[in-house]
């Protein structure tokens, strides 16, 4: 991972009984694999940063507070439920 690279944050559920967001991560490897082994985005690789937040809401703002302010991610990606979603979006900016 380097400067130019883009890094892309997650927080989800991965495991338990709402862990069915593993799918979700998968696929978007799955997909960022291929677009880097076609060169990436403008010469630029994708990595993912993923932290499981159990599908609550105060995980899941620490989780997004830790991708922005120490992973540095470029973007970020919540896919718990809509009350955690809102109050990390307020962190993202």
């Amino acid at each position: 991972m380097n400067a130019k690279d883009i890094k892309i944050g997650m927080s989800a559920a991965f495991k338990g009984p709402r862990g069915a967001r593993i799918e979700l991560y998968r696929g978007a490897l799955a997909y960022y694999a291929e677009v880097n082994q076609r060169g990436g985005v403008h010469g630029r690789t994708i990595s993912v940063v993923a932290l499981d937040d159990g599908y609550e809401p105060t995980p899941c703002i620490k989780n997004t507070i830790e991708l922005v302010e120490k992973d540095r991610s470029s973007s970020s990606r919540t896919t718990s439920d809509a009350h955690a979603h809102a109050r990390a979006a307020v962190i993202k900016r």
